[in-house]
């Protein structure tokens, strides 16, 4: 993925969700987020921002962490068993570290597969 389509996407986002937006608008963005953020207020594609909020934002690392999304995602498993095992995935890869927070949010990642 490439940061120009990632802004491209936030652009399309907001002017799907605020059509003819004539409000102030603040702009929050979380680590690669942030970049992408950044990038999407300094091109003024986003109308009316009175302001842009960074969080913990590592623009190189996250930039260069880019390219192996792709091998991660390639790595997931395509199906589970069971939603227990999806869980266990979760926990075993180190994609979630709380058993509990995995517990409520691994079930509805899940798209039932139909034979």
């Amino acid at each position: 993925m490439r940061l120009n389509r990632m802004v491209d996407d936030l652009v399309g986002l907001f002017d799907t969700l605020f059509p003819n937006n004539r409000r102030d608008v603040i702009v929050v963005g979380h680590s690669m987020g942030g970049a992408i953020a950044a990038h999407a207020v300094s091109s003024k594609r986003i109308q009316n921002v009175r302001g842009l909020i960074l969080i913990d934002i590592v623009e190189g690392s996250a930039m260069d962490s880019l390219s192996a999304i792709p091998m991660f995602i390639n790595a997931r498993p395509k199906t589970f068993d069971s939603v227990e095992n999806a869980i266990y995935w979760h926990i075993e890869s180190d994609s979630i570290q709380n058993h509990e927070s995995a517990r409520l949010s691994v079930p509805s990642l899940l798209v039932p597969v139909k034979d």
